[in-house]
């Protein structure tokens, strides 16, 4: 069975686009900005917490501090989102806070799918920018200039 073109592009990019390392400064920002866990949760889970976080950032490829940047905050936006849907409790909130807490959730991951759309639009266009020119690769490899390894030319007679 033959890959897909999808998986063959999947597999490229990471190794085209380059590492960019999570700084503790930014994830430090995040953590700080992220809804409180439970009273009393241990320094193990803290930590754990803190790495999850630290994996959710790296899985959107950041290639540089402000896309680093921009995917904390989408990271954060989404955790907020689902701390309001999770305090939107039916059994201890009246009709009027549900319909609240319900649209504020909703506008906040709003927001977090804009910004994730955003932000992969933004790394394929400095991919697109990146990848060289067709030509420019023929230029490079030996042997495949235009005429190179090309049919001889028909010769006047």
């Amino acid at each position: 069975m033959c890959p897909s073109d999808a998986d063959l592009a999947l597999r490229a990019v990471p190794a085209a686009a380059p590492a960019y390392a999570i700084d503790d400064a930014m994830l430090d920002m995040v953590m700080e900005s992220l809804p409180p866990m439970a009273a009393g949760a241990s320094a193990a889970w803290h930590r754990t917490r803190r790495t999850w976080v630290r994996r959710e950032i790296a899985a959107m490829r950041p290639t540089d501090a402000v896309q680093g940047l921009v995917a904390g905050w989408i990271v954060m936006l989404r955790h907020v989102t689902a701390d309001l849907r999770g305090r939107a409790d039916p059994r201890a909130c009246s009709a009027a806070e549900l319909r609240s807490a319900g649209r504020a959730a909703d506008q906040t991951a709003r927001l977090g799918l804009m910004m994730g759309r955003r932000l992969r639009t933004e790394q394929r266009r400095a991919m697109r920018v990146a990848r060289p020119s067709p030509a420019s690769l023929r230029d490079a490899i030996p042997g495949t200039s235009p005429g190179a390894g090309s049919l001889p030319a028909k010769r006047e007679r």
